[in-house]
């Protein structure tokens, strides 16, 4: 039989276990009791962290109305002295020397005449409606912090506004000193003066807490403080109201600042260009649908998509990045299909033609491209593996170059008639790679970087705005520069065609094109050309081959011609005599005979976008003040002021389909807003 233990060993055996188990007990009671001492030192840290975030959250709002405060102080000077230099050069006697206008004296919607007021500075704020109030007047003792301001607005600038600090990089944002206007300049033979612009209107004058229900729409965050997220405020001066309501359908985020935005002619689709990636949208519902980024780009550092565009059936994306390529999606595939190469400098517009065969590309290397697309259609159903053209072991895509080669405008805008060696070698840039790169003071760049194009509704001319603050129209179908539009103080940065307008002006608001520039205005022009087609088939909507095309397969001299990505010379532009007319700023027939009609003033910042409505009954313009502004064609009177941006309006477009209007910011946001419009 096997022994077994008595009872004195299962007594001692328990009670060892039960010695352990007190000892771990108190081991984690100590533990327990460190933990909670932890707790309560956190809780209080964290406390305190919070009261400290207060404080210095309470202290940004102060420091942001501070902010608003001085901006205004020294705006207010540079407007009035502005408006009394325009006033000089349209031969109207100065107004009589007075005081200088005090802060506390806002001028209303009846005084038009006194100098604007800016919108806060760059960058998210709180409440838009707190810069408006406690105003300082004291200006002698805030100088030394209006230089601070301003510098720390030069360094927001260049970090904010992209193509500006690529293509300017010595150049300062705005400052007390005057900018330098240009003189209306006329042709030789024939004057042609710019009219007075009508009276401005700065809608954002209003403070949004006193005005009325009926001239004001708020719309408030979904976050728990309840602050203005956007609004709309109405010109009061119009009765009844054209624009009855402006409504924020979606809001879509991306991972950067938004370059552009585009829709498709159908308005069913919205592009987007950021950082790395060209998106897509639904525009009807806000759904994402593709994301295009180009796999052989290196992962590292940025590459920003400056401009997109689809083509006329929606199939294929155009994108041009700072990397000088140019690169056609097949977005239901999400491949590249051709990569289009030639430029020195980055892509900042594209636009196709109407019947899609070809794509016009403009670039800070002072050139506008056109390229035929023809090829690129044929490519459509290569097979998956084929390599995309223009890309080694395919075929490249043919382009003509349209150059400017003109004189600087540092020499041409002080004296039409004037053309001095020493004022060109001065500001021109000898290779092209930098423009402007020393320029410190405000005013057009001496160099024509290209910052935006257009083409006609015909497809038979190109615009293009330039830093030079010159817009310039060919004809696509001889390379002729047919218009040399001035007018603008400072760097054009937009363009459009007005629908249905080709030179001569629409019927109903006289208008062909409309610019918008860093001299906060926006212009609309008659270009006085004849209507195309008398004799030769056009381009368009039509039936026919684009007359620019027919050209590449007629033979014709090579001379002068600029040659393409490949060095093969393109045939079909006699142009040699007409560049090297062209070079002194005569020669070509009536080059600048067009005529500014209309001017539109009332933003408080660079214009950096503008649209046209697709029945050219509204001009819409984006600018660096955060607002987006309607104006009607035909008077050229703001209609509303939108502002739903926390940072600059880079870009903003129309929807070809109508009361569809697309906004790309700085803040990383793109929104997609519906108008309402009565008949």
């Amino acid at each position: 039989m096997a022994h077994r233990p008595g009872p004195g060993h299962v007594s001692a055996g328990l009670g060892d276990a039960l010695e352990i188990i007190k000892s771990e007990f108190e081991l984690l009671s100590a533990e327990v009791a460190v933990a909670r001492r932890e707790r309560d030192e956190c809780e209080a840290t964290l406390t305190s962290q919070v009261n400290e975030l207060n404080l210095i959250r309470q202290s940004l709002y102060e420091l942001e109305t501070q902010h608003g405060k001085l901006r205004h102080q020294y705006e207010e000077d540079l407007a009035r002295l502005r408006a009394e230099l325009q006033m000089v050069r349209q031969g109207l006697p100065p107004p009589p020397p007075g005081p200088a206008p005090q802060l506390h004296n806002v001028p209303g919607p009846g005084h038009p005449a006194q100098p604007p007021l800016p919108l806060p500075g760059p960058g998210p704020g709180p409440d838009y409606r707190m810069v408006w109030r406690d105003r300082e007047r004291d200006r002698e003792r805030v100088a030394p912090d209006r230089e601070r301001e301003r510098e720390r607005d030069r360094e927001r600038e260049r970090e904010r506004d992209p193509k500006r600090h690529k293509l300017e990089r010595g150049r300062s944002g705005p400052t007390l000193s005057i900018p330098a206007m240009p003189p209306v300049l006329v042709s030789p033979s024939t004057p042609i003066p710019i009219p007075p612009p009508p009276p401005a209107v700065f809608l954002d004058d209003h403070d949004l807490a006193t005005l009325p229900p009926h001239l004001k729409k708020e719309g408030v965050s979904t976050s728990a403080t309840g602050a203005t997220e956007w609004f709309v405020v109405w010109n009061p001066s119009i009765k009844p109201k054209r624009i009855a309501d402006i409504t924020l359908l979606h809001t879509l985020l991306h991972e950067s600042v938004v370059c552009c935005v585009r829709f498709s002619r159908d308005g069913r689709w919205l592009a987007t260009g950021c950082n790395r990636t060209a998106q897509v949208f639904d525009a009807r519902t806000g759904v994402k649908v593709c994301s295009l980024m180009d796999p052989a780009v290196p992962k590292g550092g940025d590459l920003y998509i400056r401009s997109v565009c689809f083509s006329p059936d929606g199939a294929l994306l155009a994108t041009g990045a700072e990397d000088t390529q140019i690169r056609i999606w097949d977005i239901a595939k999400k491949r590249i299909i051709a990569v289009l190469s030639g430029h020195q400098q980055e892509i900042y517009a594209l636009d196709f033609s109407t019947d899609g065969r070809f794509v016009v590309s403009g670039s800070g290397d002072k050139t506008v491209r056109v390229w035929d697309m023809r090829i690129v259609n044929q490519n459509l159903n290569a097979p998956p593996n084929a390599p995309a053209l223009g890309t080694p072991g395919a075929p490249p895509v043919p382009c003509r170059v349209l150059v400017i080669d003109e004189p600087p405008s540092g020499a041409s805008v002080q004296n039409a008639n004037t053309n001095t060696k020493a004022n060109a070698n001065a500001n021109a840039s000898s290779s092209g790679a930098t423009i402007s790169a020393s320029r410190t003071s405000p005013g057009p760049a001496p160099d024509g970087g290209v910052t935006s194009v257009a083409v006609s509704p015909s497809g038979t001319r190109v615009a293009a705005g330039a830093l030079d603050a010159l817009v310039r129209v060919w004809d696509v179908r001889t390379g002729q520069l047919v218009r040399r539009l001035r007018g603008h103080g400072d760097s054009v940065y937009s363009v459009a065609f007005v629908p249905s307008a080709d030179g001569m002006a629409a019927q109903r608001s006289g208008m062909a094109l409309v610019s918008g520039g860093l001299d906060r205005t926006v212009r609309g022009w008659d270009l006085g050309l004849p209507v195309p087609g008398a004799g030769a088939s056009v381009s368009g909507s039509g039936p026919g081959p684009s007359p620019v095309l027919q050209g590449w397969k007629e033979p014709g001299s090579t001379l002068g011609l600029k040659q393409d990505s490949v060095g093969a010379p393109l045939k079909g532009w006699k142009d040699k005599d007409v560049r090297e007319r062209d070079k002194d700023g005569a020669g070509t027939e009536d080059v600048d005979g067009g005529r500014c009609m209309m001017t539109f003033m009332g933003h408080k910042d660079y214009v950096l976008s503008v649209a046209v409505s697709h029945d050219g009954e509204w001009v819409v313009s984006g600018s660096k003040d955060r607002g987006v502004q309607f104006w009607d064609a035909r008077t050229g009177v703001v209609q509303c002021m939108l502002q739903g941006h926390k940072n600059s309006v880079i870009s903003i477009d129309l929807s070809p389909a109508g009361n569809c209007l697309a906004t790309g910011s700085g803040d990383w946001h793109t929104r997609i807003w519906s108008y309402d419009v009565v008949a």
